[in-house]
């Protein structure tokens, strides 16, 4: 199936889906047909492992967001995931590219899961559930109202308390990939050197040995010049003396092939030492960026259920046995 099938298949099915209509009305239609999605087949159906490499998530986060209590399973309904079996979900296509809209519009800034739920019509029947469930508390019970309140206001905190702190992560992950990005570029700069010198090697033996060649010719040219001529000397010196230019020039690249050159043996060291010293620091970058990634994930992952208890869930509970 070539990009552009299913790119056309995909803009097809969502045309109608409010997430889908808002992306495109923000102008994120580059990101939700990403280089993963267009390598997307329409009939495939894909693993929790497989959608955690398209989503460049981690496996915990996508089961996070299909929880059967996660919102009353608004977002498990939307969607879609196909249950094997009580550890075991599969994805189709449209799940699949659902999944990369949710995460699109997650990322963008000030956007969380109430902004998406509000979009997608799934938001309005908790509200009314958590208002009725109000007024009757404040018809049987002012001191219980005023609990309710205060546990609204202890949710509304946390929730602001964890919206700084994934922005704290977030400039951390800036950071980080600035720093990834100039260790790099440091490492292609070494590397650069060492060519540059290697090069310069190779030019100083070319020249020295062109030299060679052209010192060795014309001094033989200049001693054959010199020999003694005329007729009794031609009958009288023997044949060896006279070299034809063939034989000249066949010497003097057997010469040059003996010339060698010193290079700089402690400056290349150097620069190697300096390679390896950036690529274990390119590597603990990685590795930070790899912890902070799941920090980022779980800071996303918050909750509140009927009674604004704030939900704390553990990523790895409800782990899925997908080998």
């Amino acid at each position: 199936m070539s990009e552009m099938n299913i790119r056309d298949y995909l803009e097809e099915e969502f045309k109608e889906d409010k997430l889908y209509q808002e992306l495109i009305r923000l102008g994120r239609e580059d990101d939700i047909f990403n280089d993963e999605v267009l390598k997307l087949y329409p009939h495939q159906i894909y693993s929790t492992k497989e959608l955690s490499l398209i989503l460049n998530k981690h496996e915990s986060t996508i089961r996070n967001y299909i929880r059967r209590d996660y919102h009353d399973g608004a977002l498990y309904d939307y969607l879609e995931p196909d249950r094997i079996n009580l550890r075991t979900f599969r994805y189709n296509v449209r799940s699949v590219f659902k999944f990369v809209m949710m995460f699109v519009y997650l990322d963008l800034e000030d956007k969380g899961i109430a902004d998406l739920l509000n979009i997608l019509g799934l938001l309005s029947t908790k509200v009314i559930h958590d208002t009725v469930n109000d007024n009757r508390s404040l018809n049987n019970n002012n001191g219980t109202s005023q609990e309710i309140s205060d546990q609204k206001l202890f949710a509304i905190g946390k929730l602001l308390e964890h919206k700084n702190h994934k922005n704290e992560l977030l400039m951390q992950q800036l950071e980080l990939n600035r720093k990834h990005d100039a260790t790099r570029l440091n490492i292609e700069v070494v590397k650069n050197k060492i060519q540059i010198i290697q090069l310069q090697e190779k030019l100083l033996l070319s020249e020295k040995k062109g030299h060679s060649i052209l010192d060795y010719s014309l001094r033989k040219t200049i001693d054959s010049k010199n020999k003694k001529t005329g007729f009794f000397a031609s009958i009288f010196s023997k044949k060896e003396d006279s070299e034809d230019p063939e034989t000249i020039l066949n010497q003097a690249q057997a010469n040059a092939e003996q010339i060698n050159v010193q290079i700089n043996e402690s400056e290349l060291q150097q620069l190697n030492l300096e390679i390896e010293r950036l690529t274990e620091e390119l590597k603990t970058i990685e590795e930070q960026k790899e912890v902070l990634a799941q920090k980022i994930d779980a800071a996303s992952n918050i909750s509140f259920n009927d009674n604004y208890d704030y939900l704390d869930q553990d990523p790895r509970d409800g782990g899925e046995d997908d080998e």
